[in-house]
């Protein structure tokens, strides 16, 4: 990565860099509340850094309140952009207050037995070879990896994201 300082380039009231992760931290590394468990997933293998840095265009902030993912960064662009279009994508703009939480696919690649769909504060997974069901929630639990009753969930959030998982897994 450059070494300058980005502010005094001629390019920087035009440029927006853009630092995304792929994924959060990998299973088995040592950080407490993050041990591998038998979905392989908790809520620290799923929190993924997303920088964006256009000083004079985007103020710094966290979002904490909300789950996002990859599939929010293109429309989150446009947004930024102020290009007002239809589109096909099933993100939301990270910059949207208003929108309500939507049905965030996760599917656990290494295994490839597990799916998953996050509505924040809910971390729902399904073990594809016997259909056995999880839910964690992302707050209350360190590291969202022990489960809880299924009926947690409102009947809403349960369909979402039985519908969710069915739509990516098909796909």
């Amino acid at each position: 990565f450059p070494s300058h300082d980005i502010s005094k380039s001629r390019f920087a009231k035009n440029t927006m860099i853009i630092i995304l992760g792929d994924h959060a931290y990998a299973a088995e590394e040592n950080i407490t509340g993050a041990q591998h468990n038998e979905f392989g997933l908790s809520r620290f293998h799923i929190q993924t850094p997303l920088t964006i840095y256009w000083p004079g265009h985007i103020a710094p902030q966290i979002i904490k309140d909300r789950a996002h993912s990859q599939i929010d960064l293109a429309p989150t662009l446009l947004d930024l952009l102020d290009i007002e279009t239809s589109h096909p994508y099933s993100g939301r703009s990270l910059l949207s207050k208003n929108a309500s939480p939507h049905y965030l696919p996760i599917i656990q690649p290494y295994a490839g037995g597990i799916i998953g769909s996050i509505r924040y504060p809910y971390f729902y997974k399904i073990h594809l070879v016997d259909g056995h069901e999880e839910l964690s929630h992302l707050e209350e639990i360190p590291g969202g990896e022990k489960s809880i009753p299924l009926q947690t969930a409102s009947r809403e959030d349960l369909a979402g994201f039985r519908a969710t998982v069915q739509q990516h897994y098909l796909s």
